[in-house]
């Protein structure tokens, strides 16, 4: 498939390359590119009901809606859209935005009784910044590269459960979390190491490989990727694992035994007893009757 073109602002005092990567009924998918030189400048945003946006490299530091973010992989900003300012500054890095129609913010808002929650329901609380959990980053993962065609109706649903999964974390937050800042060089190690875990998680990986890989020893690595993500590789590897093998289970109609050892889980007992402890169903049970 061709790549969208790439569109350059045309002030040359902040270069922001922008691609729209695809459009469906209900959503825009949209990637920024920033360059670091110039000055920050600032722009007035004619956004969508709803957005969230994704980190996919560096650190990017913007104020939208009278508010800071220092916006890198592991955290999402979710702006419920009022037409508001937001400013730019000079960084090196990448982001995705999904903006969502009107139309589809007011179901979601009744699909999942949002109209009295303490973030949605709130009129003064516009945006909000969180930590991803796995499973979000592997969908957003998923979604931004697939690594190969994939039909309208299987990227509108991983942005659905994207959305899904977000609400559900916004919901579970807890509102003093901050968003922590880290050195360019940890941020590298972080961003490499997730990206593996994500392309290789079917391969049966080993905390040395995954250190290798990002070119840090495994004592240092493991303590990074816990502060960072809250997680140990570990569990981090497991949960992408399940929410690969979830996904198979409602999306195809191979066997379960496929769908484990596809999934990265060299036995399949451990599989099944990791997926019922997650899902609270065995995957059979989980396919025929979905979650709870």
């Amino acid at each position: 498939m061709e790549q969208p073109a790439l569109i350059l602002d045309p002030n040359p005092d902040h270069p922001v390359w922008r691609r729209q990567l695809f459009e469906a009924d209900f959503y825009l998918f949209k990637q920024w590119t920033l360059d670091s030189k110039g000055s920050g400048l600032p722009y007035t945003g004619d956004s969508y009901c709803f957005s969230l946006v994704f980190s996919n490299s560096g650190q990017i530091k913007f104020d939208l809606a009278n508010k800071a973010y220092e916006l890198h992989t592991g955290y999402v900003v979710v702006e419920k859209g009022h037409n508001y300012d937001f400013r730019l500054y000079p960084a090196t890095g990448s982001f995705s935005i999904i903006d969502f129609t009107d139309d589809f913010y007011e179901q979601l808002l009744d699909e999942y009784q949002l109209r009295h929650s303490s973030f949605f329901g709130n009129p003064n609380a516009l945006t909000l910044g969180l930590r991803t959990t796995p499973v979000i980053d592997y969908l957003f993962y998923q979604l931004w590269q697939p690594g190969g065609e994939m039909s309208r109706l299987g990227r509108d649903q991983l942005v659905l459960q994207l959305v899904q999964e977000v609400v559900g974390r916004i919901e579970n937050h807890d509102p003093n979390e901050p968003l922590t800042l880290y050195k360019r060089f940890h941020l590298n190690s972080i961003e490499q190491a997730k990206a593996y875990l994500h392309r290789e998680f079917n391969r049966d990986l080993s905390l040395l490989d995954l250190a290798d890989h990002c070119c840090v020893s495994p004592f240092h690595l493991g303590r990074l990727f816990k502060t960072h993500t809250g997680y140990t590789p570990y569990y981090y590897l497991v949960s992408i694992r399940l929410a690969h093998a979830e996904r198979l289970l409602r999306d195809t109609a191979l066997p379960v035994t496929d769908i484990g050892f596809a999934s990265g889980f060299n036995s399949l007992e451990y599989f099944i007893t990791a997926f019922r402890h997650r899902y609270q169903r065995s995957p059979a049970q989980y396919r025929k009757q979905g979650p709870l």
